[in-house]
């Protein structure tokens, strides 16, 4: 297991409170939902850097990150884990047609 070190964070209310409803509603802790979260960002980050051939992909916006305050930055984060999760499953699903729909044609021809 991976070590784990203590990370404090700032949070709005509001933001705080949804994590900790969403871990709730999931049964695991808030730290778990936010390592996960994280996680999930990272890895989708990863695979679009992939996928478009090495090109990095930014999170947010280049200069607009550094004015923003540690609440909004993770906020924003957040944010953009969950659209890039959105994104990332739209584009499988897509993968996917389109493997199947290749594999009905070489069906068809083979027939």
């Amino acid at each position: 297991m991976a070590s784990k070190r203590i990370f404090s964070l700032r949070l709005s209310e509001d933001v705080r409170q949804k994590l900790l409803d969403r871990a709730d509603q999931q049964g695991i802790t808030i730290t778990a939902l936010i390592n996960a979260y994280i996680s999930q960002g990272l890895n989708q980050s990863d695979m679009a850097q992939d996928a478009s051939g090495g090109a990095r992909t930014s999170v947010v916006q280049p200069g607009s990150y550094a004015r923003l305050s540690s609440e909004t930055r993770l906020e924003e984060l957040l944010f953009q884990v969950l659209q890039n999760q959105r994104l990332l499953i739209q584009n499988s699903q897509r993968s996917l047609e389109k493997s199947e729909s290749a594999a009905e044609k070489s069906r068809a021809v083979a027939t």
